[in-house]
């Protein structure tokens, strides 16, 4: 892991993940939890659920699906892609994001990563940037480093 991250254990959700030094968080729920860069600009979360279903496939259409209703996710103007992917050596999907705020003209752009857990539960790492512009993203990093961390399905 590299230096300056550490690794933080969501129990609720029975899962670890890596987020930089220094970043606070945000959502600590049963369903979810965030962090959140000092700048404000990233976002690192995890979920835990089974409300799209219980495939990894079946859980990105679900909620790419909500996400398509902008009245009630607030993503404007979004385009996604979905790609098959690998997360501990099982099969995932990710989605790539591109969206607004509303009020906000600075463009976001999110990767979400979907994997099937035990007990039909599907786990969720995401990670935003959310002043999308043309500085350098550290996004492909911060994904990278967390995906690389991950653990799930983990026991007391």
């Amino acid at each position: 892991m590299p230096r300056g991250w550490h690794v933080v254990r969501a129990k609720a959700l029975r899962l670890e993940v890596a987020v930089p030094d220094g970043w606070k968080l945000d959502v600590d729920s049963a369903l979810q939890s965030t962090w959140v860069s000092p700048d404000n600009r990233y976002v690192i979360g995890v979920k835990r659920d089974s409300s799209n279903g219980h495939t990894a496939q079946s859980a990105a259409i679900g909620q790419l699906a909500w996400y398509r209703k902008a009245d009630e996710s607030k993503m404007e103007s979004l385009k996604a892609t979905a790609h098959p992917d690998r997360q501990g050596g099982k099969p995932a999907v990710r989605l790539e994001m591109d969206y607004h705020w509303p009020a906000r003209a600075t463009p976001c752009h999110r990767t979400e990563i979907f994997v099937a857990g035990e007990g039909g539960q599907v786990y969720q790492l995401h990670v935003n940037d959310q002043q999308y512009d043309a500085r350098p993203s550290a996004l492909p990093q911060l994904l990278a480093t967390a995906r690389a961390q991950l653990r799930t399905d983990l026991t007391d």
